[in-house]
């Protein structure tokens, strides 16, 4: 029974800010709108030209985003990778510490306006993108008796065969996944439009995105020990959604 006062609390936070006047009723019927709203931009043949309508607590979430978070050292569409992951992670120093090969933003938008193929490390990874078909293969592959290659290995090294040409795929868990790819540095048959590559640990985690960052790959990844599958959903979703509305800015 304590979740209904809380909601309650969390409720009014977000909507305090639209108007210190409005009755709960009219509050309501604000947030109502707005998901019947983004809602609609799914029906077939609807036709709006912009999509950028928000929660109040996703609205809410980025002003404190942008009072506490410092993007000069991106570029403009760099910057709304980095807010979006910090907005996934509630991790400043995450946020701070990402890298991107040139033009990896655009290219990445190009290869998914082309339908490319987007395979995740893992079902989690998978799980936190709702707007594009993406592929898992940890569950096609079998563990080795002595651990290693690990499954994760095994599954993208699966993944880069069946998709050599112009794939995109998206690490947040395992090391070893990207190490699968990264390994192909010499490999001119496979040739990925982009890597995400962002697992967490501290075995292997910051030494495979460091060869990721000095490899020939395109790629989106950061420095450190840091990363995680909603860090790797929500750069894949912030490519999304700067798909959708590339005039959409959080700055």
């Amino acid at each position: 029974m304590t979740h209904v006062p809380l909601a309650a609390f969390v409720f009014q936070r977000v909507t305090r800010g639209l108007s210190s006047k409005i009755s709960s009723n009219q509050r309501f019927s604000i947030v109502f709108a707005i998901s019947v709203m983004n809602a609609l931009k799914y029906v077939p043949g609807m036709q709006l030209e912009r999509w950028d309508l928000k929660h109040p607590i996703e609205s809410q979430s980025y002003e404190v985003i942008n009072e506490n978070f410092d993007a000069t050292r991106y570029s403009e569409l760099e910057g709304e990778i980095a807010k979006r992951i910090v907005h996934a992670t509630a991790d400043f120093e995450l946020g701070q510490s990402l890298l991107f090969s040139p033009k990896a933003i655009e290219i990445g938008i190009d290869a998914l306006e082309k339908g490319c193929v987007v395979t995740c490390d893992v079902e989690m990874v998978r799980a936190g993108i709702t707007k594009y078909p993406t592929n898992c293969y940890l569950n096609a592959v079998a563990s080795s008796p002595a651990g290693f290659p690990t499954r994760s290995y095994s599954a993208m090294a699966k993944a880069a065969e069946l998709n050599p040409e112009n794939g995109l795929f998206v690490i947040g868990c395992a090391p070893t996944a990207l190490a699968a790819l990264v390994e192909l540095e010499n490999a001119s048959w496979f040739n990925p439009a982009l890597i995400i590559g962002l697992p967490v640990g501290f075995i292997g985690a910051a030494e495979t995105k460091n060869l990721l960052a000095h490899s020939r790959f395109n790629f989106i990844t950061n420095q450190g020990n840091k990363g995680g599958s909603p860090a790797a959903s929500a750069a894949m979703n912030a490519l999304l959604r700067l798909r959708e509305n590339p005039g959409v800015s959080h700055r």
